[in-house]
């Protein structure tokens, strides 16, 4: 068994270093190899992006699943909100509005005396 391994390794060694065409058959040898390992980094990356694409996905559809827990909204809450948010971004006093809220549906009752700023609160307010 030694001797073939010794004949393989000596025919082989012979094959590459020989004088005539052992240049040419290094630079096969490195061109191919070289090559294969081209092949596989482009083959890496692809498959990487297509891993990372694939989780990203996943991942949105689990953050789409996972539905929020329903904020608690009653009558007096929504109110609330609207007392003290929308009307500060108005800049409209609370004295001048008042706010009735029945089962979630807010109605508003006073006098704002510019037409723009009643167009304002009525965005904030929807």
């Amino acid at each position: 068994m030694r001797f073939v391994r010794g004949f393989a390794l000596g025919a082989l060694t012979l094959y590459y270093l020989d004088p005539r065409d052992g240049k040419r058959r290094r630079a096969l040898v490195r061109d191919r190899s070289l090559r294969l390992l081209r092949r596989g980094r482009r083959l890496l990356i692809s498959r990487t992006r297509y891993t990372v694409g694939r989780i990203t996905g996943m991942l949105a559809e689990g953050r789409h699943a996972v539905k929020r827990p329903a904020v608690a909204t009653d009558d007096e809450t929504v109110r609330q909100r609207i007392m003290s948010d929308a009307l500060r971004d108005v800049e409209v006093s609370t004295k001048d509005v008042g706010v009735d809220v029945r089962d979630g549906v807010a109605t508003l009752r006073g006098s704002v005396e510019p037409v723009q700023t009643w167009r304002a609160f009525a965005e904030l307010s929807q």
